[in-house]
């Protein structure tokens, strides 16, 4: 059923976050809330290029099997998590209890969430080789402005006893006032394989509503300091960055060329702004259109967006191909998508970004950077470095982490 977050649960109020370990999505934008539970359907065999033709009729045979009560509600709802490679399945699951509600209240009062205690630090690759893989990207990309390729790294973070989703969630919602803040199951359903998905995206891909499709492209970044003179110098220096300023219009463009044969009318600003999240300075665009008939679903805008060259590169052939010869890693979900989706194919999908694979006692953290013609690798390693900070320090592990290879402690 479809139900409000404030419905009361006996004599308490319903905690959304709560059930962030059991729910098949823990959606929390800075302006909605919605946690999707109790599975009627659940598929992993259909990649990206078809999830909006299979979603949309998994919708309906589910719907079809409801009560009048359950439809009146507002029926099922389409939820899961799309891995970084297009052709690998994606997570599906059409869940009947819905609840949604307004934003949630995101305040660093309070008691700090209890995370495990992190025991072993695993990098994964060592720093000299993910700038060693930088500096031979930008050798392949030297000569050219139109050329861009994202490089990732890991870190694994042992702890002393399994973390759960639940309090993942609580310390990013206190540490991430801006972020859509989602935890979500991505192991192999058919091997009831249910590791999940945690983290705090900067950046909307796609929102479906009616006819109005917008999504928010993210490129070009620069940490952020605690001394607020600093602060705002690295802003201004980030805005008039000849090289961010490039990197973010390939992405910009690419954006509006997936999304324009699908638009009646379409508004590309030609500047970006400035955004900021608690660790990162970002440039962001919004690309905004009208769709035309006949109206394609949110999963279908999805597949023609992902992947951008936010997370993956630009030309997109060239950049798969960089990131298969240089990462020594399989991305998984990390740099995928995760959102919902409904009957009418209205929804929302971010890039599952700022976030960490929990197993167990594991975190699999992910981050990477954008590179072009130019970038610098040591630039490029402290870039990904802040952004796994954005989840440490949101979770209160910054201080017991250290990412810093000749500690004792993290090993290759």
């Amino acid at each position: 059923m479809t139900a409000d977050l404030t419905e009361a649960s006996g004599p308490d109020v319903f905690d959304p976050t709560a059930v962030a370990d059991d729910a098949e999505l823990f959606f929390a934008s800075p302006t909605a809330t919605l946690v999707a539970r109790d599975p009627i359907a659940v598929s992993d065999t259909a990649p990206l290029a078809e999830a909006g033709r299979y979603g949309s009729a998994l919708l309906a045979r589910c719907a079809e099997n409801l009560s009048a009560m359950d439809r009146a509600c507002g029926g099922p709802l389409l939820v899961g998590a799309v891995p970084f490679a297009s052709e690998a399945p994606a997570r599906l699951v059409v869940a009947r209890d819905i609840r949604r509600g307004p934003a949630l209240v995101r305040s660093a009062a309070g008691a700090a969430p209890d995370i495990p205690r992190a025991v072993r630090v695993d990098l994964v690759p060592w720093p000299h080789r993910y700038r060693t893989g930088v500096e031979r990207a930008v050798a392949r990309m030297a000569g050219s402005d139109q050329y861009k390729v994202v490089l990732a790294r890991a870190v694994d973070v042992i702890t002393a006893e399994p973390a759960s989703a639940r309090d993942l969630v609580r310390g990013l919602l206190r540490g991430e006032p801006d972020a859509t803040v989602f935890a979500v199951p991505v192991g192999t359903v058919r091997n009831a394989d249910r590791r999940m998905l945690v983290g705090a995206s900067p950046e909307l891909v796609v929102r479906r509503g009616g006819r109005s499709v917008v999504s928010n492209p993210l490129a070009g970044s620069a940490p952020r300091s605690s001394d607020p003179v600093e602060d705002h110098r690295r802003a201004v220096e980030l805005r008039r960055s000849t090289k961010d300023q490039r990197e973010h219009r390939i992405v910009v463009d690419a954006v509006a060329d997936a999304l324009r044969p699908y638009c009646a009318a379409i508004e590309v600003p030609q500047q970006p702004s400035v955004i900021g999240t608690t660790t990162m300075w970002h440039l962001s665009t919004q690309v905004r259109g009208i769709l035309a008939d006949p109206l394609p679903n949110v999963l279908e805008l999805a597949a023609a967006l992902h992947p951008t060259p936010a997370v993956c590169g630009w030309p997109s052939d060239f950049a798969r191909k960089l990131i298969a010869e240089s990462e020594s890693f399989d991305r998984q979900y990390y740099s995928g998508l995760t959102g919902w989706m409904n009957e009418s194919g209205d929804g929302e999908w971010v890039l599952a970004l700022r976030c960490a694979e929990v197993a167990a006692t594991r975190l699999r953290l992910y981050a990477g950077a954008g590179l072009v013609a130019g970038s610098d690798s040591a630039s490029e390693l402290a870039e990904t470095t802040a952004k796994f900070r954005t989840f440490l320090t949101a979770i209160g592990l910054d201080d017991a982490v250290t990412l810093d290879p000749s500690a004792p402690g993290v090993r290759r």
